[in-house]
């Protein structure tokens, strides 16, 4: 037995090249969950967001082949900023391209409450992805963002023209 208990952690770095190679490996971690997070799960089900890494940064995200049926055929681009402490702070998500819906502004912020007050640390980009998928073809329209958009929701007809033309106004703009 020997005379000393076995140190638990291993000594502090004692040169700066040492230092320098700790700083890589804890960075390399925030990028690692999230190339993990954008690859699709399973075949089954809903379609996969697509979504791209540069830098080690989310930069954008594609939702395409949403499932209502007023937004079928369409994709829209998302932004993601993540703050510094992500995973325990909600990154801000917005909508990169207009989107005309009951919770997304003009400005493309988006309501969501898994992205204010229902943040966990378990949601990663993928459920993120997978609740705007979901909030497209089910808004909550108790909270509107977007009150005309709100109010024609269920006139499935008259909300798919109003949407076309708000995407027509957007791209002469």
């Amino acid at each position: 037995m020997p005379a000393f208990p076995r140190p638990l952690r291993s000594p502090p770095p004692s040169t700066p090249s040492e230092h320098r190679s700790f700083a890589r490996i804890s960075c390399v971690h925030a990028p690692r969950r999230a190339r993990r997070a954008r690859k699709p799960r399973s075949p089954a089900g809903p379609p996969a967001p697509s979504c791209g890494l540069r830098d080690g940064a989310l930069l954008s995200k594609q939702i395409a082949r949403c499932r209502a049926q007023v937004y079928e055929g369409h994709t829209y681009k998302l932004s993601f900023k993540f703050p510094t402490g992500y995973p325990y702070e909600p990154p801000q998500v917005t909508f990169g391209t207009p989107c005309f819906h009951p919770n997304v502004d003009q400005y493309g912020n988006i309501c969501l409450d898994i992205l204010k007050e229902k943040w966990s640390a378990a949601y990663n980009v993928r459920t993120i992805l997978l609740s705007i998928q979901s909030l497209l073809a089910d808004p909550n329209l108790d909270s509107p963002l977007n009150g005309h958009a709100a109010a024609i929701w269920h006139n499935q007809q008259e909300y798919k023209k109003a949407m076309l033309k708000h995407k027509s106004n957007q791209r002469a703009a």
